[in-house]
């Protein structure tokens, strides 16, 4: 079940955060500690922070209004292959390579990569994760184009097998000390859009 957060539930944590801090703060220990720190607060900046504060994809919902109700600016997605590439889209395993991409990128199947990313089997880029009408109807396309309009970077965690080592023509494609362990493996890639 995904996790939605109400601003009711959220003041509520933020609340029993700052309870938990002053009791800590101003318990006997803290109180009587040696190592007495002072923070000192001025008008001027003392470097600067990465100001990513993300989120991780549901698996039956999408609504930006959520994600920019919180202020979010990067979002995690799980797109493995049972999700994008439930067929190999080529037939064959290391093809095309890198430098064959680099000076060609029509080498590879678009069309393929397209009809997936606006076309998901069942009207929903959430298709592996539930039945029509309990799932957000859309497709990946549309995830991406509206998290580029939110300045919000998506950064995609792409899976070779999913939990139940599915796709099976990719299991070729985990590491064998994966295999060995029964996990499956992942590449993470901060996607930027062009255009």
């Amino acid at each position: 079940m995904p996790a939605t957060f109400s601003k009711t539930a959220l003041l509520n944590f933020t609340i029993a955060l700052l309870i938990t801090l002053c009791l800590e703060l101003l318990s006997p220990r803290a109180i009587f500690g040696q190592n007495i720190v002072t923070l000192k607060f001025a008008n001027t900046p003392a470097g600067i922070s990465t100001r990513y504060i993300g989120a991780v994809e549901g698996n039956i919902n999408f609504d930006i209004k959520d994600l920019q109700d919180l202020g979010i600016n990067t979002y995690r997605i799980y797109g493995g292959m049972s999700r994008w590439e439930p067929e190999d889209d080529d037939g064959k395993y290391g093809w095309p390579e890198i430098s064959q991409i680099k000076a060609n990128p029509n080498i590879i199947n678009w069309a393929h990569w397209d009809k997936i990313m606006t076309d998901p089997p069942s009207g929903s880029d959430y298709w592996w994760s539930g039945e029509l009408g309990t799932v957000w109807e859309g497709n990946a396309r549309t995830i991406f184009n509206t998290l580029k309009q939110a300045n919000i970077r998506p950064v995609v965690s792409i899976r070779n097998v999913d939990s139940s080592w599915n796709p099976s023509w990719a299991l070729q494609l985990n590491r064998p000390a994966l295999r060995q362990i029964g996990m499956s493996g992942g590449n993470t890639f901060l996607l930027r859009f062009i255009g």
